[in-house]
């Protein structure tokens, strides 16, 4: 039969690989010069169908050694190994969920103390500009007393010595006379 799909792979099986296209026909030789249907090809058709189920067999077997690595807590029976992974990776599953669910709470509550905390902050700097403009206007009125104080001592030098010099013209009268 001409452009028939049959397998293609290792030992004539295709191991789940790609399906191609080989041209089959009757009495053509395959391989190392064998005729379909001789004893010879069957012969060799099993022994290539026994390799596929060994090496099909080593790699499930490699697989369940493998998860009896990973996996806490196993036996060395195959099917307890298989029942212990499925447990394993159901429980793995839950905790992950349960994490999830713990992330995400720990996320919104974050989220909302970064909120509070920019109102607070927010809020300290308005209190801030509120204080740095009393003291703007609390240093304006030092400068004008002070100022103003500075303007007293003038005056009060000034009247000092004005006093100063009608005592001494008292005295220099009382001196006289």
């Amino acid at each position: 039969m001409e452009g028939e799909d049959i397998a293609v792979g290792p030992g004539g099986s295709n191991g789940g690989a790609k399906r191609g296209r080989r041209k089959k026909k009757e009495g053509v030789q395959y391989d190392q010069g064998l005729v379909k249907g001789s004893e010879e090809w069957s012969r060799l058709k099993k022994d290539n169908h026994k390799e596929v189920e060994r090496r099909r067999r080593e790699t499930i077997n490699d697989g369940i050694n493998e998860l009896k690595k990973i996996v806490p807590g196993c036996d060395k029976n195959k099917g307890s190994i298989l029942q212990r992974a499925v447990q394993y990776l159901l429980q793995l599953k839950e905790n992950e969920a349960q994490n999830i669910e713990k992330w995400t709470l720990e996320k919104m509550l974050n989220e909302q103390s970064v909120k509070d905390l920019n109102g607070e902050i927010e809020r300290l700097n308005k209190t801030l500009e509120e204080r740095e403009g009393q003291l703007r206007g609390l240093r304006e009125r030092l400068k004008e007393r002070e100022e103003e104080l500075g303007r007293l001592k003038g005056i009060g030098a000034k009247r000092l010595r004005e006093d100063e010099g009608v005592e001494g013209d008292e005295a220099a009268k009382r001196a006289r006379v």
